[in-house]
């Protein structure tokens, strides 16, 4: 009943927040002569009430400050949290934006925006205050008008503080925007007494104050929008009232409740960072924005501006995750006091989409599986197969939410840029290949992903492997300053692969083709075989020009796809030679799993494959079809040679033992726990 309560309140300060933000937009796009004129209903309706409904919120959520803290407490924690961000954020702010001394933020009455803060605070301590004398009167019978006239008592004081005091001290103390708002807040307190809630919510109560402040709107406000009168104050009351009988009737509309919850819950985070985006488009948008919406109707102009105010919200958002996510950034930033966590032997593996191949989860399974026996081990999957900026933030913000915060958190592969979103985590990132870099040839493409698929997560990353030499020193080429924190830990061959004895078939042997993307060279292979009687069976999909390719050189084939772990086996037990001519990799799994199986193999002269391979492969120049098929004839043709390669290949593979890998993973993941 407490979370539905708190998710409630959170849902209100999540939709508030929007509110501060679209109305902020308007007025920084459009100027204020056009947002607080007659004609523009939205920003009467958002200037109206958005900061009276965050005071309430905050006024409600303080009420558990008084009753379940003690006084230092409360007050290190919010000093913290409020007056750390103010001056720090806030000061930054006015000092890059407005070129002047941050200091001075203390003596604006509008504190730059930032007043929220620092009014926030004040109301904080008064809270205290309240909640300290309420221990006295509580078991009285008047308690709650005793409580009315505390808060009145104070309200009547920074209304008169705020008309006898000088310029200078009411805008250090922010006085005038105490004394407008100390009332909501004292609201929000009340609020936590359930016959007070229940009146305010009552079907009745809200419609009758939905009328009025309809007819205030409309009739009255616009004339006095920048003017402080009574009807604004019935206005920003009514509407306040409207607001909570609203949420409270359409609780449980799902798309809202999600949308709202989670903008509430980093309200603060979004009012802290949300100016800098204003300032930013001040600077560099205006002369862009401006010529293009000059024709627009005011409702395009709203609905543009409101869809600007959440991709801001969602922007803030994440300044603000990855902020908290490090310990140092999340007190110098925001205040905000974390324990550190005890570290614990568990880890959490993240994996990319299984739409976009299957390989690097194959690789890993016999690793989580083994590991499983002594530690603490979860796997995640990430939601998203592409890798557009949308598809990267949603598979950011699942990181984010399913992240190890105790243990180690172990990117996979080709999804470097998760390692952005889990920041301040134990993290180790393995690396197989390079080819979204070496690949690419647009120059702007090259630098996004150079930044954030290597640069940036291999800064982040407490420890990186690499599948191979080759992989490690392509990886320095570009990052030499991450030598240190690189190691080569090889694939693992499964042990499914096991030596099964099988007579060569030298009438018609049957060679398996592992892979048919752009680099396992299928179409190299295909003409070298032109001539040699023989079966090739390909796993994978293929492409009608492969097709006509086959046919052309009458090649006999048989291809398969989508296939289960022990039909893979089978496919390997099932050939005579294993073709594997590929002409980039970054590792080369089917050499191993073939050596395992006592299959001899064909293979590329380059790196990784002469490392991985070892001397129990026959080497090839991948871009030679002339040598490619001199080595498919030279193994059908010398049995002494088919011998050597397969004693030699299952001697290799020892290397590549399950338990072996496994154990360097485990003194990886000690060593950064270890930090």
């Amino acid at each position: 009943m407490v979370n539905q309560r708190i998710k409630y309140w959170d849902n209100i300060k999540g939709f508030t927040i929007l509110l501060v933000l679209w109305g902020h937009l308007i007025q920084a796009i459009y100027g204020y002569d056009y947002a607080a004129s007659s004609a523009n209903l939205v920003y009467g309706v958002i200037y109206s009430f958005h900061m009276a409904l965050f005071f309430m919120v905050s006024g409600y959520f303080s009420c558990y400050d008084g009753r379940e803290m003690n006084v230092l407490s409360v007050l290190k924690k919010k000093s913290a949290g409020l007056l750390i961000p103010f001056f720090v954020v806030g000061g930054l702010y006015v000092y890059y934006c407005y070129s002047t001394r941050p200091y001075l933020i203390l003596f604006a009455n509008a504190k730059y925006g930032y007043w929220y803060l620092f009014v926030l605070f004040e109301l904080v301590i008064i809270n205290i205050f309240y909640h300290v004398l309420r221990k006295i009167w509580r078991c009285s019978k008047f308690d709650f008008l005793l409580d009315m006239l505390f808060w009145l008592v104070f309200f009547a004081s920074a209304e008169v503080l705020n008309i006898i005091s000088s310029q200078v001290v009411s805008g250090f103390f922010s006085l005038k925007h105490l004394a407008g708002n100390l009332p909501f807040f004292a609201l929000g307190l009340f609020l936590n007494r359930q016959r007070v809630f229940n009146f305010l919510t009552d079907k009745r109560i809200v419609a009758a104050l939905f009328c009025l402040y309809l007819f205030l709107l409309v009739h009255v406000y616009p004339e006095s929008i920048a003017e402080k009168s009574v009807f604004k104050d019935v206005a920003r009351i009514s509407a306040v009232v409207v607001m909570l009988g609203i949420f409270y009737n359409f609780r449980n509309i799902r798309i809202l409740d999600r949308l709202f919850n989670c903008l509430g819950k980093s309200s603060l985070d979004i009012y802290v960072f949300h100016y800098y985006f204003l300032i930013l488009w001040l600077w560099y948008g205006m002369n862009a924005t401006l010529p293009i919406t000059v024709k627009w109707s005011e409702l395009e102009k709203d609905i543009c501006t409101l869809i600007g105010a959440v991709v801001v919200a969602f922007i803030c958002m994440i300044i603000g995750k990855l902020l908290r996510s490090n310990r140092l950034t999340a007190f110098v930033f925001l205040g905000q006091m974390q324990k550190k966590t005890k570290s614990e032997e568990s880890v959490t593996f993240h994996f990319r989409n299984r739409k976009c191949g299957f390989s690097i989860a194959h690789v890993f399974e016999p690793v989580v599986n083994r590991l499983s026996d002594g530690w603490k081990v979860d796997t995640t999957e990430m939601p998203s197969p592409n890798s557009m900026p949308w598809d990267v933030l949603i598979n950011g913000f699942y990181v984010l939410r399913h992240r190890n915060k105790r243990g180690v958190n172990h990117v996979t592969g080709h999804i470097h840029d998760a390692l952005l979103f889990i920041g301040g985590c134990k993290t180790v990132l393995t690396i197989h290949d390079l080819v979204f870099i070496d690949n690419v040839r647009n120059p702007i493409k090259k630098l996004y992903k150079w930044l954030f698929w290597l640069y940036l997560p291999v800064r982040i990353a407490d420890k990186v492997t690499c599948i191979s030499e080759q992989t490690r020193r392509n990886l320095l080429k570009h990052c030499p300053w991450a030598e240190n924190k690189t190691v080569v830990i090889y694939n693992a061959v499964d042990e499914k692969f096991s030596f099964s004895e099988k007579n060569f078939n030298a009438e018609c042997p049957v060679i398996l083709h592992v892979g048919t993307f752009w680099n396992k060279n299928l179409e190299r292979v295909i003409e070298a075989l032109d001539g040699i009687v023989c079966e090739l069976r390909i796993i994978g999909e293929i492409s009608d020009e492969i097709k006509l390719l086959l046919k052309k050189h009458n090649i006999r084939f048989v291809q398969r796809a989508n296939l289960t772990e022990g039909e893979i086996v089978e496919e390997y037990k099932l050939c005579d030679i294993v073709s594997f001519p590929s002409v980039y990799e970054g590792f080369g799994m089917p050499i191993i799993e073939g050596q395992s199986v006592g299959r001899p193999v064909l293979t590329s002269r380059i790196e990784p494959m002469t490392e991985v391979a070892g001397n129990a492969a026959y080497f090839v120049n991948p871009e030679s079809v002339q040598e490619i098929s001199e080595g498919f004839r030279k193994l059908i043709s010398d049995e002494d040679l088919r011998q050597k390669l397969v004693s030699d290949g299952l001697e290799n593979v020892k290397r590549f033992k399950l338990s072996c890998i496994v154990k360097q993973y485990e003194d990886v993941y000690k060593e950064v726990l270890a930090k």
